[in-house]
């Protein structure tokens, strides 16, 4: 249930039904032989972007429907979107216009833009930090793995079998700290859609082990 209009080529209206009368609180008596510009609608500058798209109609270019700013009888100024066609009665060329008011629908997309853009932001505060914070970790764990290695190596001299065992729980406990940060970074990858699968065999017995260490001092 559409605001309808009917004007010939010159912009005079013809006839409006009744929701066109609701739509800007005038009457079709007032409206009919005048022109468009009479009926105090549309400001100035739409006036020429209406003009525009009426010659483009006029014309049979192919067109998209026009974003309209009017005045609303409350004192408001609303957007309309507007289709045009050309009909012929009686050898008469004239132009049949819908008319709908869109300033809920417009006000609703500012606000989901507004909406995306702060969500971007907030994307891009999270990556800014994750890397940020897998560079500060990464830092002081690769001392830790560099001095954990040293150990194992007994380069600063010889280390007895327990001592062994709990270097070595060093080691891959920071290596598995490791792998957890970059598991952090892969989130965004994942996020923007860049994420690549690495698809290689386990050992299911060198996973448990592994596990069983993580925990083992834990659970004693």
């Amino acid at each position: 249930p559409d605001p309808i209009s009917v004007s010939d080529a010159d912009g005079i209206m013809i006839d409006v039904n009744r929701l066109f009368e609701q739509q800007y609180r005038i009457q079709r008596e007032e409206v009919q032989g005048k022109h468009i510009s009479e009926l105090n609608i549309f400001p100035p500058e739409q006036l020429v972007k209406f003009n525009s798209y009426m010659m483009d109609i006029i014309n049979k270019k192919n067109v998209s429907p026009v974003e309209l700013i009017f005045k609303h009888p409350n004192g408001e100024m609303h957007t309309l979107e507007m289709n045009s066609y050309p009909i012929e009665v009686k050898s008469t060329q004239l132009i049949l216009s819908t008319t709908r008011d869109i300033t809920l629908h417009k006000k609703a997309e500012d606000s989901l833009r507004v909406a995306n853009a702060e969500m971007e932001r907030a994307l891009r505060i999270k990556d800014e930090f994750l890397a940020n914070m897998s560079h500060e970790l990464r830092t002081p764990l690769n001392a830790v793995l560099g001095m954990a290695e040293s150990l194992e190596e007994q380069i600063a001299g010889p280390l007895n079998d327990k001592q062994l065992k709990y270097i070595r729980t060093i080691t891959e406990s920071g290596k598995h700290l490791l792998e957890l940060i970059n598991d952090i970074l892969d989130l965004s990858k994942i996020e923007a859609g860049r994420l690549e699968l690495n698809v290689s065999q386990v050992s299911v017995t060198s996973l448990c082990e592994a596990s069983m260490r993580m925990v083992k001092e834990q659970a004693l």
